[in-house]
């Protein structure tokens, strides 16, 4: 804000609601001449979505100017491996509740046998199984033979994944999904 006074100035915002994460409530607890309306007259705010321009207006509402997405190079063309004899969905990020990688065990546990049979099911993100959450979901990937669990993966490790993934699947409870 103070910036925004001598040049113009940019917020992209992106945060997901107070559901998950408390930055917005935290930042109005902190800051509360942010609660002002004039401290915003100078700044030009974004929403990399729809999603994320809810979350920022729940709280300061009428403030987004635009939605500016953003995204990662599409890799597309670098080609896909042979096809495999079995369908690979992926869910790829952190484990927590946010991402809903126990929706996507859920699903998966829902299928038929024969279905299953005929595909393969990644987890790509870090999970210690620390808490109770991403316990929960190891031991729900553990009951399930077509589930892997990949853990972390560096760029040239998820170029080499995509190659074999058929279908990426977006489980969240409230993302913003610019990136997909």
């Amino acid at each position: 804000i103070e910036a925004s006074q001598c040049v113009p100035t940019l917020w992209w915002m992106h945060e997901a609601s107070n559901r998950f994460c408390s930055i917005y409530r935290d930042i109005q607890q902190e800051f509360p001449e942010l609660l002002r309306e004039e401290n915003f007259s100078r700044l030009r705010i974004a929403a990399v979505s729809e999603q994320a321009k809810a979350n920022f207006e729940h709280y300061y509402p009428g403030r987004v100017d635009a939605i500016m997405p953003y995204c990662l190079p599409d890799s597309g063309q670098d080609g896909i491996d042979e096809p495999q004899e079995r369908v690979t969905f992926a869910i790829i990020g952190g484990v927590c509740e946010l991402k809903g990688q126990d929706v996507f065990l859920r699903a998966v546990a829902l299928l038929p046998e024969q279905l299953k049979e005929k595909a393969a099911f990644v987890l790509i993100g870090v999970s210690d199984g620390k808490d109770a959450f991403s316990a929960a979901v190891r031991a729900a990937a553990e009951k399930e033979p077509s589930v892997k669990l990949l853990g972390v993966l560096n760029r040239a490790e998820m170029r080499k994944a995509y190659r074999q993934i058929d279908v990426v699947v977006c489980a969240s409870r409230e993302e913003c999904l610019p990136t997909t």
